[in-house]
């Protein structure tokens, strides 16, 4: 697997999650939700307060933004649940197995070669 992080001053830098790692993956899809977030309120706070657009207007040009936000949100609660399910899997061998079988295929395929803001993420 081509891991490629190019995260300044985030919380990875710190922890010793591996990309491998559930939870690692978890914190991944957080931190993608919370800065889309962050910066489509950002660009419609200066669109309507310092620009003077109309709301309606901003949200109109924001609308790819909103769409990357909504699939973040997605593919967050999407692996919460999944990780869930595989916590109370009452066969413990079978955690490895649905980790390696069914969350990394799935994560890859919600941030393969998604930029967040000037973060860029490429497994």
């Amino acid at each position: 697997v081509d891991v490629c992080l190019s995260f300044s001053g985030s919380f990875l830098g710190i922890n010793v999650d591996t990309v491998g790692d559930l939870n690692f993956l978890l914190k991944a899809v957080s931190y993608r939700e919370r800065v889309l977030q962050r910066s489509l309120t950002t660009r419609l706070y200066n669109k309507v307060e310092k620009k003077r657009e109309e709301f309606f207007d901003a949200w109109n040009s924001c609308l790819h933004h909103v769409t990357g936000l909504a699939i973040a949100h997605i593919h967050r609660v999407t692996l919460e649940q999944f990780a869930l399910a595989v916590q109370e899997c009452p066969v413990e061998e079978d955690h490895t197995l649905l980790t390696k079988v069914c969350v990394k295929p799935v994560f890859h395929s919600c941030v393969s070669h998604h930029s967040i803001g000037n973060h860029k993420l490429c497994f």
